[in-house]
């Protein structure tokens, strides 16, 4: 079993319209609660990333 999930932000995560589509927050969200890490790697500063995935609702179970 996979124990972490690292995934790009822009153009990978994200939609056209910088934003996390329902069916990729629902596959990020059954992975969380397989109990997968997720990690983003960007190049992005850390502040932009907070403002995405901050505002996408995704949680811990």
């Amino acid at each position: 079993m996979y124990r972490l999930l690292a995934i790009d932000l822009d153009g990978t995560l994200l939609s056209p319209q910088h934003t996390i589509t329902p069916r990729t927050l629902d596959v990020l969200q059954r992975a969380l609660a397989a109990g997968m890490r997720l990690v983003i790697a960007t190049g992005r500063v850390p502040y932009s990333v907070h403002s995405v995935i901050g505002s996408s609702r995704l949680t811990r179970p």
